[in-house]
């Protein structure tokens, strides 16, 4: 009797559930090139303050986690800016690495 209503259940979960990948098969790194060192320290101590605020809620643990958030934001940016830049600088010598970042970015 189990192993009728098992068998049953078991069918239409096959049927009627769907399947998913494993995750490391549809994340994608999102930086394309190294980071510096100074930036990964940067995120490591960001992630470390915003646990450190979410176990103690405590304002001022916010407020640096604020501050670094947005120096970390404001460095990677300013890191694209000079790669992109450095495309463009670039662009009439190399082409092919032009049409290779507008490629990506379509």
């Amino acid at each position: 009797m189990w192993n009728i209503i098992k068998d049953k259940i078991l069918k239409g979960v096959t049927m009627y559930i769907p399947s998913t990948l494993p995750f490391a098969l549809w994340k994608t790194d999102k930086w394309k090139r190294p980071i510096d060192r100074e930036i990964r320290n940067m995120i490591k101590n960001k992630s470390l303050l915003w646990r450190r605020y979410i176990r103690s809620k405590d304002p001022s643990t916010f407020m640096q986690y604020t501050k670094l958030r947005n120096n970390v934001r404001n460095n990677t940016r300013s890191v694209e800016k000079r790669h992109k830049n450095e495309i463009t600088k670039a662009s009439k010598e190399n082409p092919k690495h032009f049409w290779r970042y507008v490629k990506q970015k379509l």
